[in-house]
Protein backbone atom coordinates (compact mmCIF):
# COMPACT_ATOMS: atom_id res chain seq x y z
CA UNK A 1 0.00 0.00 0.00
CA UNK A 2 1.31 3.75 -0.64
CA UNK A 3 1.84 6.10 1.89
CA UNK A 4 -1.48 8.32 1.07
CA UNK A 5 -3.60 4.97 1.16
CA UNK A 6 -2.22 4.32 4.53
CA UNK A 7 -3.11 7.74 5.72
CA UNK A 8 -6.66 7.65 4.40
CA UNK A 9 -7.58 4.08 6.15
CA UNK A 10 -5.89 5.99 9.50
CA UNK A 11 -7.97 8.90 8.61
CA UNK A 12 -11.08 7.02 8.43
CA UNK A 13 -10.48 4.58 10.93
CA UNK A 14 -10.44 7.20 13.22
CA UNK A 15 -13.37 9.06 12.21
CA UNK A 16 -15.06 5.57 12.59
CA UNK A 17 -13.77 5.49 15.84
CA UNK A 18 -14.83 9.07 16.55
CA UNK A 19 -18.90 7.87 14.76
CA UNK A 20 -18.83 5.27 17.33
CA UNK A 21 -18.09 6.94 20.58
CA UNK A 22 -20.48 9.64 19.74
CA UNK A 23 -23.56 7.00 18.89
CA UNK A 24 -22.74 5.14 21.96
CA UNK A 25 -22.87 8.75 24.07
CA UNK A 26 -26.25 9.64 21.93
CA UNK A 27 -27.67 6.14 22.87
CA UNK A 28 -27.08 6.75 26.53
CA UNK A 29 -28.86 9.85 26.65
CA UNK A 30 -31.45 8.40 24.95
CA UNK A 31 -31.87 5.52 27.72
CA UNK A 32 -31.90 8.29 30.36
CA UNK A 33 -34.42 10.72 28.67
CA UNK A 34 -36.80 7.45 28.30
CA UNK A 35 -36.11 7.16 32.37
CA UNK A 36 -36.81 10.61 33.24
CA UNK A 37 -40.06 10.71 30.54
CA UNK A 38 -41.30 7.67 32.52
CA UNK A 39 -40.76 8.85 35.77
CA UNK A 40 -42.82 12.16 34.77
CA UNK A 41 -45.91 9.95 33.33
CA UNK A 42 -45.69 8.51 36.24
CA UNK A 43 -45.70 12.02 38.39
CA UNK A 44 -48.25 12.79 35.67
CA UNK A 45 -50.55 9.92 36.27
CA UNK A 46 -50.55 10.08 40.60
CA UNK A 47 -51.60 13.82 40.12
CA UNK A 48 -54.16 13.20 38.16
CA UNK A 49 -55.69 10.25 40.65
CA UNK A 50 -55.09 12.82 43.54
CA UNK A 51 -56.85 15.72 41.31
CA UNK A 52 -59.81 13.37 40.18
CA UNK A 53 -60.20 11.88 43.93
CA UNK A 54 -60.01 15.74 45.50
CA UNK A 55 -62.97 16.77 42.75
CA UNK A 56 -65.06 13.56 43.86
CA UNK A 57 -64.48 14.39 47.41
CA UNK A 58 -65.55 18.39 46.68
CA UNK A 59 -68.67 17.50 44.81
CA UNK A 60 -69.66 14.99 47.77
CA UNK A 61 -69.21 17.64 49.91
CA UNK A 62 -71.01 19.86 48.37
CA UNK A 63 -74.33 18.07 48.39
CA UNK A 64 -74.11 17.96 52.06
CA UNK A 65 -72.74 21.00 53.75
CA UNK A 66 -74.83 23.33 51.57
CA UNK A 67 -78.41 23.60 51.97
CA UNK A 68 -81.15 24.31 49.25
CA UNK A 69 -82.08 27.80 48.56
CA UNK A 70 -85.33 27.72 49.34
CA UNK A 71 -84.46 26.85 53.50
Amino acid sequence: MTNVTQEQIARLETQVAFQEDTIDTLNDMLAEHQQDIAALKNQLNLVQRELKQLHAMQDSGREDTVPPPHY
